[in-house]
């Protein structure tokens, strides 16, 4: 019914329509090329060259130089970012803060010291004057200690002077010496008269070794390479010098010396000297074999 109406009917050869290619018709290149430098040029980049002209490879057919020309801002934009140069423009900053505060309170700090010192001068101050006005209506006579002419250094130095003097008055002669020991006797001696005391024997000692040096000495033939040093010994109720060993070995008579003796020498004295051990049972025999 509807093929009768006119509606639908098949389709002929005639009917068919041209087939439309799937690419395009290359358009021409040339205008894109002018608008890019046309562009750039009202731009003012600096490294553009108006003059230049692409070569049959080098034009740009699509949008690829857009991203060309991102690329290139975004690298000439690039800023540093990485942890140390952060950690040193945060240090900067800080320093600069501080340093601005620090300025902003040396003036008050300045001002604070200065105070504290006059503060310092002026209680000195009072106290000196106070004391002068106690002096001068004479209340602090009886707290105040005795005032003397000299002052603690001094004191020390004319003490020690003194008792230099004494000491070479000490050491010009015998008799003064003897007085001088024997008035350090009767008394007791402080710490300091002790410590003299002690510095004037080092000194007689001293005299008394001088003495000994400047003695001739005996003339020998052959020089004695050290000489024996002498101990005073201490003879009381009629006892000797120490014996020799040769004497000790002879006049002991003690229970552990006999065994010693009865016993014989050890076996290391038998080694050193070359004495046959002693063997138990009497000599041996070696029987001559029949």
């Amino acid at each position: 019914m509807l093929q009768d109406l006119g509606l639908i009917g098949t389709l002929r050869d005639e009917d068919l329509s041209p087939e439309e290619p799937d690419t395009e018709p290359e358009e021409e290149d040339e205008p894109i090329v002018l608008n890019r430098k046309k562009k750039l040029g009202t731009r003012g980049v600096k490294d553009f060259n108006t003059n230049f002209e692409f070569g049959e490879r080098d034009i740009l057919t699509d949008d690829s130089w857009v991203m060309a020309d991102i690329l290139k801002q975004i690298k000439n934009k690039r800023t540093a970012t990485t942890l140390d140069q952060k950690i040193d423009k945060i240090r900067k900053k800080r320093k600069a803060e501080f340093r601005d505060v620090i300025t902003k309170l040396e003036k008050d700090v300045e001002a604070v010291v200065r105070l504290e010192r006059e503060e310092r001068e002026f209680a000195a101050s009072e106290a000196k004057l106070s004391v002068a006005q106690k002096r001068l209506e004479g209340t602090s006579t009886a707290d105040q200690s005795r005032v003397w002419f000299q002052t603690q250094q001094e004191r020390k130095q004319s003490r020690v002077s003194k008792a230099l003097q004494e000491f070479d008055l000490a050491l010009r002669g015998k008799k003064k010496r003897q007085k001088f020991l024997q008035e350090g006797k009767r008394k007791e001696p402080t710490a300091e008269e002790r410590a003299q005391f002690e510095i004037l024997k080092a000194q007689m000692f001293a005299e008394r070794a001088a003495k000994r040096d400047r003695r001739p000495k005996r003339a020998r033939a052959m020089a004695e390479e050290e000489e024996p040093q002498r101990k005073a010994t201490n003879q009381k109720g009629g006892k000797g010098g120490k014996k020799s060993v040769f004497d000790k070995e002879l006049t002991n008579t003690s229970s552990k010396a006999l065994k010693h003796y009865r016993a014989g020498p050890s076996f290391e004295d038998r080694k050193r000297l070359g004495i046959e051990r002693k063997r138990p049972g009497g000599p041996k025999f070696n029987r001559k074999k029949k």
